[in-house]
């Protein structure tokens, strides 16, 4: 069985140990904790997402992980998985900085579109120098 889980029902130690020794590489840790999200198959802990409120309608993808063991194909479940939680939460705009080239196609795949920075909110800053912002936008009912 899938499930979503908020990461803050469990112990910040509980995310370090997920993440094991990428623990260190990631940025605003505690936004990930406070707004991240494991992927639970069977009560084991295979991914995670966290989206970061940037206004009352938009969001920030400032994460989406798959651990180690985990089939890359499963990113595409993972994905579905977001999918589904963003249209059940009403959110209407998620943005995602993509600094990897090879990951253009799989966003355009699931409904992202690559967006002038222009546009984005202004609370927006990129994580990174290189890359762009993408944008999946959903049709919320008001």
């Amino acid at each position: 069985m899938l499930e979503v889980t908020r990461a803050t029902e469990y112990d910040e130690g509980t995310f370090t140990a997920f993440f094991g020794e990428n623990a260190d590489q990631l940025k605003e840790q505690q936004q990930l904790y406070t707004y991240g999200h494991y992927v639970e198959i069977h009560n084991e802990k295979k991914g995670f997402f966290a989206l970061v409120p940037v206004d009352n309608r938009s969001y920030w993808l400032r994460t989406l992980y798959l651990t180690p063991d985990m089939n890359p194909n499963f990113i595409l479940t993972l994905f579905e998985v977001l999918h589904a939680y963003i249209e059940e939460n009403g959110m209407e705009n998620v943005y995602v900085h993509c600094h990897q080239p090879a990951l253009r196609t799989l966003l355009e795949a699931q409904q992202f579109v690559e967006v002038d920075d222009a546009t984005i909110p202004p609370q927006l800053e990129a994580p990174a120098e290189v890359g762009s912002w993408w944008k999946l936008h959903m049709n919320v009912e008001k």
